[in-house]
């Protein structure tokens, strides 16, 4: 097995300490401690992304809480 592996390897270089990348980590973090399997993660995941695209923020409080 170990014959079958190149001598060179390439790397490919990605970005990895941006905000976006720790913003990422951030949610994924989260959405770990808050649910329970692969399907259920990523279906938090992408309702939280969707959530922040369509209100991505608030300029008032009264945007923020729902007048009774």
């Amino acid at each position: 097995m170990i014959a079958k592996v190149p001598e060179e390897i390439e790397i490919l270089k990605f970005p990895c300490h941006t905000q976006a990348v720790e913003r990422c980590i951030k949610l994924v973090t989260e959405a770990s401690s808050l649910v329970c399997g692969a399907e259920a993660r990523d279906g938090f995941i992408r309702a939280r992304i969707s959530s922040r695209t369509a209100m991505p923020k608030f300029n008032t409080k009264s945007e923020f809480f729902k007048t009774l």
